[in-house]
């Protein structure tokens, strides 16, 4: 027999969940995330950028409200699935195209911010390197002219 959890009487922790989707603007019905602000980097993390004409949108579902034993088993469904369909059908889509394109490695975001920040601090090395090699050169153009003139 099943038995049934009784939930009045539990103490629950902050039952909040946190989506930051990219929606578009008019659709944000939160907060907009924003990856300047010290806060929200610190609860969410650097968030990749949205597409054009959408925004990342922080949504807060406190889950708390569904914590009664009718609940359990809560059941979710989506809104239309011709959506799911045709979302699914334009990621194989922009696949097929990566590969004719010549992408047929497929980085996680993880990777190619790795990849953007290995590049980023190559660029940098680089810059430094070549400061380095101007500062050193003006050095000695200066040696060369300080001799020239106490001759």
């Amino acid at each position: 027999a099943a038995s049934l959890i009784d939930f009045s009487n539990l103490n629950l922790p902050d039952q909040s969940v946190r989506l930051v989707p990219c929606v578009q603007i008019d659709k944000c019905i939160g907060a907009l995330y924003s990856p300047g602000s010290p806060e929200h980097l610190a609860r969410f993390g650097f968030l990749p950028k949205c597409s054009d004409g959408m925004v990342r949108c922080i949504f807060e579902v406190d889950l708390g409200l569904f914590s009664h034993e009718d609940n359990v088993n809560l059941p979710v469904f989506t809104k239309d699935k011709q959506r799911i369909l045709t979302i699914d059908a334009n990621r194989n889509i922009k696949e097929q195209q990566s590969a004719k394109d010549g992408g047929e490695r497929k980085l996680s975001h993880k990777q190619l911010r790795m990849e953007q920040r290995a590049k980023l601090v190559e660029l940098d090395n680089h810059k430094a390197n070549n400061l380095k090699k101007q500062q050193e050169d003006k050095n000695i153009r200066e040696e060369i002219l300080d001799f020239h003139l106490d001759s």
